[in-house]
């Protein structure tokens, strides 16, 4: 069974839909825009074009946001990529293009020149609106703190804290009080790092 291209924009809807953006045309909230952009200049520059989606990330701003090049499965994910980026995104200047098929997901950030990163991942799954507004002024996004929140004083003074407090609950020194709290630290570390 072959898949169409507005098969594939069923799925594209529903996946934007699931990532918080409002495609109903009758909603005041309103922030994608299909076959068309939001302001007449806009559309102006377009010409006789229709991009597939064009995306608003600010409620109260008429500046585009993300063009999307939507494809039958099977179909070049590079040339939409480079349809999305010299048909719509530099006319109307949205600074992110994504193509995609409904199931697979490639990006461009056009003022880096790369695609879009995670924490060092590349992106493949269409995202949030607030995830737009951190990726526009960069490709790159890292949900990692990068403060240091305490200095090795500190550090260490925890350590003799920590020993102090096991010493009190009866483990014994060396291997025994330096296990529990290896464990207590790796539980930590699970639940900062896994949101638990």
């Amino acid at each position: 069974m072959k898949i169409t291209e507005s098969e594939a924009e069923v799925a594209i809807n529903l996946q934007l839909t699931a990532c918080g953006w409002e495609i109903d045309p009758r909603k005041f909230n309103r922030n994608v825009y299909k076959q068309q952009a939001r302001t007449p200049e806009q559309n102006n520059k377009l010409g006789s074009l229709r991009p597939d989606y064009v995306l608003y990330a600010y409620n109260d701003s008429n500046k585009a946001s993300v063009v999307i090049e939507a494809k039958k499965p099977g179909k070049s994910m590079s040339d939409a990529l480079r349809d999305g980026i010299d048909k719509y995104a530099k006319k109307i200047n949205a600074p992110i293009v994504i193509a995609s098929d409904g199931w697979r997901v490639k990006t461009w950030h056009l003022e880096r020149n790369e695609p879009l990163f995670i924490n060092g991942r590349e992106v493949d799954e269409l995202f949030s609106p607030e995830l737009v507004r951190r990726f526009i002024p960069d490709n790159n996004f890292s949900s990692f703190s990068k403060e240091v929140p305490i200095g090795k004083v500190e550090l260490l003074n925890k350590f003799k804290k920590a020993n102090s407090i096991l010493n009190q609950e009866g483990f014994s020194a060396g291997i025994e009080r330096f296990s529990e709290f290896a464990n207590l630290m790796f539980i930590k570390l699970v639940m900062e790092v896994g949101g638990g």
